[in-house]
């Protein structure tokens, strides 16, 4: 077949720009990775989420110890 017979076109692709107000730290190596990312792009590991804040957890410790305080 003759070359002219495709019409290729060189398509540059610019690189993604990463928001940095959605980024946090991976938990493993500590790199910038997006928010909702499943996985780390760079160290490759599974981000999990924590189930609960940690005020929310302190919050449900103080009513659990002020109701066992007030049976004593």
């Amino acid at each position: 077949m003759p070359e002219e017979y495709f019409d290729y076109q060189e398509i540059e692709e610019q690189p993604e720009e990463l928001d940095s107000g959605h980024m946090v730290e991976c938990p493993h190596c500590k790199r910038p990775i997006p928010h909702d990312a499943l996985l780390c792009y760079y160290c490759g590991n599974k981000i999990t989420k924590a189930s609960l804040p940690k005020w929310v957890v302190i919050l449900i410790a103080i009513i659990v110890i002020s109701f066992l305080v007030l049976l004593i």
